[in-house]
């Protein structure tokens, strides 16, 4: 059955009750100042089909707040019919944690016959709206109001430069279809979507795509010293499991690159991702790359991210030094061997410890034997100095035992 009420009416939907209808209206046409709230975790309003806020007449409003949930079709907010008079403004609000509005169609806001002004969708403290057909704002006296703590989800292309559309900080947009009219995305704002037409200057947190995707920017990108770029590894399947994004246009990196991990996943050695093409060309480098932690002796490889926008999982240095270490400990014991054999005794030497930063070690020395190893070292000197002689020094200890 269908759902209305009329003239100066109040419902609340509250501690976990839930109501079902078909379509719903509240307030008709001259029926001024109806209210319905749906309000707390686990109450609800679920609709078959469309709702109505304010079909010819103002001041009614659906306010969901402290979790609650509304579903329905397609919503429209202060729809005309004729003969309406002047009146206050129709309204939604979603607010407070967890609080949603589920709209699986489009979101329509104001009219052009009816001389109610000002109908408006205010989001924010942690509510959510979706509006999976789009948002369409009529007049340009009507709002949507994307506000702090708030997330719009829109399930089909948007334009951001629509006259009342408005995009305040600490609000979240997500956009599966394409966005256009957003050139830049100030500070305090997340923007979701994976395909963006026109230049993008980011000073807030640009995410491309909605979930991992294979993402564009038909344009210029720019990530400011104080934006950021967020993307998401959560398996090795470029577009489905890790983010890409494509800049057609030409791209000026500083700010924060974020790679975020998905549901735990880490990325083993030799793991390649094609994070980035920068088919217009890049300049400049993230101030700071952000990074889920490697499992010991990994490390990520950032070398090839501004050429062929390739992230990668590689040894640590320091695992390639040690690996060197005992391929020429090994290689000394055999010359040893050899030589111990034909009578030859290495003389051992004492001198003053060593430090390199935080490597004190033991001052012991074999200095006719140090030799063949100090040139197996030299292969790994790029890995630095302190490494080499610690290196040597644990050695040296080896040394003192195995020639006693």
């Amino acid at each position: 059955m269908g759902f209305s009420i009329g003239y100066g009416n109040s419902i609340v939907v509250s501690n976990g009750a839930q109501v079902v209808s078909t379509g719903s209206l509240i307030g008709g046409e001259r029926s001024f100042d109806n209210h319905v709230t749906v309000t707390g975790p686990n109450s609800e309003w679920n609709m078959s089909s469309g709702l109505i806020v304010g079909d010819g007449s103002g001041g009614n409003s659906l306010i969901i707040e402290d979790g609650g949930y509304v579903e329905s079709s397609s919503a429209h907010i202060g729809k005309s019919s004729s003969n309406v008079w002047q009146a206050d403004a129709n309204q939604v609000v979603v607010s407070g944690e967890g609080s949603t509005w589920n709209n699986t169609g489009k979101v329509t806001i104001g009219n052009t016959l009816s001389t109610v002004i000002g109908n408006r969708l205010d989001v924010g403290n942690g509510g959510t709206v979706r509006a999976g057909g789009g948002v369409v704002l009529v007049s340009s006296l009507d709002t949507l109001n994307l506000n702090s703590g708030g997330r719009l989800e829109i399930g089909t292309d948007f334009n951001a430069s629509m006259t009342g559309f408005n995009y305040n900080s600490g609000g979240e947009l997500s956009v599966e279809g394409q966005l256009s009219g957003l050139s830049n995305l100030e500070s305090g704002r997340r923007l979701e979507t994976p395909d963006l037409l026109g230049d993008l200057t980011v000073h807030g947190i640009f995410a491309p795509g909605t979930s991992p995707a294979d993402s564009l920017v038909d344009g210029a990108l720019t990530i400011a010293a104080d934006g950021t770029l967020e993307m998401e590894l959560g398996g090795y399947a470029l577009g489905s499991e890790y983010d890409r994004l494509t800049v057609t246009g030409f791209s000026i990196l500083d700010g924060l690159l974020d790679i975020a991990s998905l549901g735990g996943f880490a990325a083993t050695n030799g793991a390649n991702f094609d994070l980035f093409n920068w088919d217009g060309g890049v300049s400049g480098t993230f101030s700071a790359i952000s990074t889920t932690a490697l499992s010991g002796g990994q490390y990520w490889d950032t070398s090839e991210l501004y050429t062929t926008g390739q992230l990668s999982v590689i040894p640590e240095p320091s695992s390639i030094g040690l690996l060197g270490l005992g391929s020429g400990i090994l290689l000394f014991a055999r010359r040893h061997r050899r030589r111990k054999g034909a009578g030859e005794m290495p003389a051992v030497h004492t001198t003053k410890p060593v430090s390199c930063d935080s490597f004190n070690v033991p001052a012991e020395v074999i200095a006719t034997r140090r030799r063949d190893f100090w040139d197996v070292l030299d292969s790994f000197a790029r890995f630095g100095g302190c490494i080499k002689i610690f290196a040597l020094r644990s050695f040296d200890a080896f040394l003192a035992m195995v020639m006693k």
